[in-house]
């Protein structure tokens, strides 16, 4: 995809509203630009029209992931892993089982901007197209 391509996606994704669809080796990924919580818009891909929950866990694999944006958070707040790591091993084995540094790994639909949606699909992927913007 070109440079005045993309453009066309931030313009079309940038208002409250938007769509763009682009095909990514051969599989039609839309964009919709939408409400995700209360007061807070993003952009949402869905993977040929359609969107699975079970596409956003990690100890299960789906084709359809790769075009999905990959995450991860720790099990523990800042301030818990803080806590936690001045016990000796054997007070933080007692209270908690796993070590505080823990990751959790899944994937989200939801996406922050379209720069972020470009730079994770052109270093994953070698044919993208624009199909069309709304």
């Amino acid at each position: 995809m070109k440079k005045d391509d993309w453009e066309k996606v931030i313009i079309a994704l940038s208002g409250v509203k938007g769509l763009a669809t682009l095909l990514v080796d051969g599989q039609e990924i839309n964009l919709v630009k939408q409400v995700v919580k209360k007061n807070r818009l993003g952009i949402v891909s869905y993977v040929a029209g359609e969107f699975n929950k079970d596409w956003l866990r990690s100890d299960m694999q789906f084709d359809e992931q790769k075009f999905l944006r990959p995450r991860s958070a720790h099990i523990y707040s800042s301030k818990d892993r803080i806590l936690l790591r001045k016990m000796t091993p054997k007070r933080r084995k007692q209270i908690c089982a796993k070590d505080p540094d823990t990751k959790v790994h899944y994937y989200s639909a939801i996406w922050d901007s379209v720069a972020s949606i470009r730079r994770h699909y052109e270093k994953s992927f070698n044919d993208i197209k624009l199909v069309e913007v709304i």
